[in-house]
């Protein structure tokens, strides 16, 4: 049960993080750049990211199915694997890219704004 839960957690925090970019952030960024390829590239990687949470979820749900218990732990390890790898490249470009663009390029009021949106998410 702990697996499922914390499976469900993950998933829903990971759909909202999603959401907020493609409805807060990507807008901000391509309002700001004539070059709306790192928000491009990111929502590929958003979608990568939503499957293998969809797998995730599945497979710990199966966990509770005694026949399925050993391919379904197998799977969520190999759906993590691919979940983390596709993080690792999503977090560099928000670091590195995204979010330093946007502080250079908001006005305070801007920024207060977003971070509004965000937390009223």
């Amino acid at each position: 049960m702990r697996a499922i839960v914390l499976a469900q957690l993950l998933a829903w925090g990971l759909r909202r993080h999603v959401r907020i970019e493609e409805e807060v952030v990507f807008p901000l960024h391509e309002a700001r750049t004539r070059f709306a390829e790192t928000s491009a590239k990111m929502r590929v990687e958003h979608v990568a990211l939503l499957t293998y949470v969809d797998r995730v979820e599945y497979e710990a749900t199966a966990l509770r199915i005694s026949a399925r218990r050993k391919a379904a732990a197998e799977h969520l390890l190999e759906a993590e694997a691919g979940l983390a790898a596709v993080l690792a490249d999503h977090n560099r470009r928000e670091e590195k890219v995204l979010f330093p663009l946007l502080d250079h390029t908001l006005t305070r009021a801007a920024r207060e704004e977003a971070l509004r949106k965000i937390v009223m998410f």
